[in-house]
């Protein structure tokens, strides 16, 4: 969150973010971390080959022109769509890249409610899809490599926006149970303390 106070959504942040997402023995932590990836890698189920994975990222060599590619789109694109559409976009992108040897699936989340923030669409960077995206990691994976063999962007992009859906509705519940519960430990402690000052007690700081 620091980091976006001074740094521009780029590569010096994603490195940065993979750096740190890379720290303290995680899986993948021995695996480049704030580099991009100077080997070709690929995806598929475990134990696949080179020939047998199911998606094949752009060559090592292409990596950087492709991400600054996509670094121009997101500091300054060219359409008029709506920063959600956008996003999905971006996210897509970014996982087609693969610019890293590990990590890519969760800086590509992260770079998210880190864009809608910077879009000021968010006002923290607490929006996560990550619950709601991989809800169907067979339907998540297959939208995405459509998008890359069929050029089909708009079942990607409906079951992005269904998950921003889901995840929006999920945040607005959790808001009203909590507000819910201050109102019951309010009324609580009210009916305990006989003072003014309970209410300020209660309230988070």
């Amino acid at each position: 969150m620091a980091k976006l106070a001074f740094l521009p959504l780029s590569t010096r942040l994603f490195k940065s973010m993979h750096t740190t997402l890379m720290s303290n023995e995680v899986r993948g932590s021995n695996r480049s971390p704030g580099e991009y990836r100077r080997i070709q890698n690929f995806i598929g189920p475990e134990g696949c080959t080179l020939e047998t994975a199911t998606y094949i990222p752009p060559a090592p060599h292409l990596v950087d022109q492709y991400m600054s590619n996509l670094e121009i789109y997101i500091n300054d694109p060219k359409d008029d769509l709506d920063e959600l559409i956008r996003v999905a976009i971006i996210h897509a992108q970014f996982e087609t890249i693969h610019p890293f040897l590990d990590g890519n699936g969760r800086i590509g989340r992260i770079l998210i409610p880190f864009y809608l923030l910077n879009k000021r669409v968010i006002d923290y960077p607490n929006f996560f899809l990550s619950e709601a995206l991989e809800k169907d990691k067979h339907k998540y994976y297959r939208f995405l490599n459509d998008t890359r063999y069929k050029g089909d962007w708009d079942q990607w992009i409906k079951l992005f926006l269904e998950a921003v859906i889901i995840q929006a509705n999920k945040n607005i519940r959790l808001i009203n149970d909590v507000n819910k519960l201050y109102e019951h430990d309010l009324n609580v402690a009210q009916s305990l303390i006989n003072s003014s000052n309970v209410k300020k007690l209660i309230e988070p700081s």
